[in-house]
């Protein structure tokens, strides 16, 4: 799987592999809490009458609390891992650099699942 890769020390491999795991788990949470909060985010409901908006308006207010927690977990997804930097420094085509990421993180959930 690492054929690609010229390592020559193990340890800044290892560091790079840990922070592919970490990006994966991070991901994962914020795609679970997009998930979960996603039927709100489509709901068509207005209310009726003055206590159904009310409810509404606190619902809402609850999950601008809940976004703003999670604002500082997206946006350090947003950061490019050491790996993601060595193939946008390193590889020549653009369209070869986004594959390679790509088949990079599917080897790393493939390998994750089977642990």
């Amino acid at each position: 799987m690492f054929e690609c890769f010229q390592v020559q020390h193990s340890e800044p491999f290892a560091f790079s592999v840990l922070e592919v795991y970490q990006f994966a788990r991070d991901a994962s949470v914020a795609e679970a809490w997009l998930i979960a909060h996603e039927p709100y985010l489509t709901s068509t409901e207005y209310g009726e009458t003055l206590d159904m908006v009310e409810a509404l308006i606190k619902k809402h207010e609850a999950f601008e609390k809940s976004a703003a927690t999670q604002e500082e977990r997206f946006a350090a997804l947003e950061r490019l891992t050491t790996v993601s930097f060595f193939w946008k420094r390193n590889c020549v085509n653009c369209q070869q650099k986004r594959n390679t990421i790509v088949l990079w993180n599917r080897n790393f959930a493939k390998c994750s699942k089977q642990e």
